[in-house]
């Protein structure tokens, strides 16, 4: 891998783990079609560091309230991390068998298309009928959203996309659905970054120089897509890239 090549698949990595396109799907895309001959699995996990410190700087006082005046919502990240971990654990071979099936990817993209079209029809109609009974996150809503964000371990699950849909169908309000998924994945890139540590033998295989460009380069465009997913939310265009997603994964199904 290149220098260019690793700075490129830092953008991709950026705009699409924020964006709710599947940060994943695309980068197995992107090492298909550079004609990687294995999955660069702990590549792309430093890619997913690079975006969890632009969530850190981004939320830096959400986070810091979550240790002093918001130790409940603390608490229900916690919880929403215990449904990840077992799904993470209990299909780790699937998952690792999934990032080299390109079709599966294409038909998880379409999947995750039809949660944004979901989340956004269902969110418009309760707007248009004054449905303001919102409820509050809860015990069993965090457990639902953490399983949701591991079945978004597979390729071409949008990780934002299922986390953010579902906690607007849950009836969750629009800023805290933001919040909750974006501090929920701190634990979970933390936690898959070291579940990846432990295979040293890819550890060999990857180039520092490539590691740190697109490490930098994932951190810097990730800044500005947190703000443009958290513009589209409040906006209501989260449907623009569910048809992103049914377009592409429509595209790549038939040409695989």
């Amino acid at each position: 891998m290149s220098i260019s090549q690793a700075v490129f698949s830092g953008i991709i990595q950026g705009v699409t783990e924020f964006l709710p396109v599947s940060s994943s799907g695309h980068l197995v895309l992107l090492h298909h079609y550079f004609g990687y001959k294995q999955p660069q699995l702990l590549f792309d996990i430093f890619l997913h560091v690079g975006t969890l410190f632009a969530v850190l700087v981004y939320f830096k006082r959400d986070i810091q309230l979550l240790f002093t005046k918001e130790r409940r919502f603390l608490s229900l990240i916690l919880i929403g991390c215990v449904p990840t971990a077992i799904i993470g654990f209990a299909f780790e071979y699937f998952f690792r068998e999934a990032f080299m099936n390109i079709k599966l990817v294409s038909v998880m993209l379409i999947v995750t298309a039809l949660f944004l079209f979901g989340a956004d029809y269902i969110t418009r109609l309760r707007e248009k009928s004054k449905d303001t009974n919102l409820k509050p996150l809860g015990v069993g809503k965090a457990l639902i959203i953490g399983a949701m964000q591991g079945l978004a371990i597979l390729p071409g699950i949008s990780r934002s996309g299922t986390t953010i849909s579902t906690a607007l169908i849950c009836r969750i309000n629009k800023e805290e659905a933001i919040r909750y998924s974006f501090l929920l994945a701190i634990p979970a890139i933390v936690g898959a970054l070291v579940f990846e540590l432990r295979n040293f033998d890819s550890i060999k295989t990857v180039l520092i120089p490539q590691v740190v460009a697109g490490a930098l380069s994932a951190f810097l465009v990730g800044l500005v897509a947190i703000y443009y997913l958290i513009k589209a939310v409040i906006k209501k265009k989260l449907f623009l890239f569910g048809i992103y997603c049914l377009i592409t994964g429509s595209a790549i199904f038939f040409r695989a």
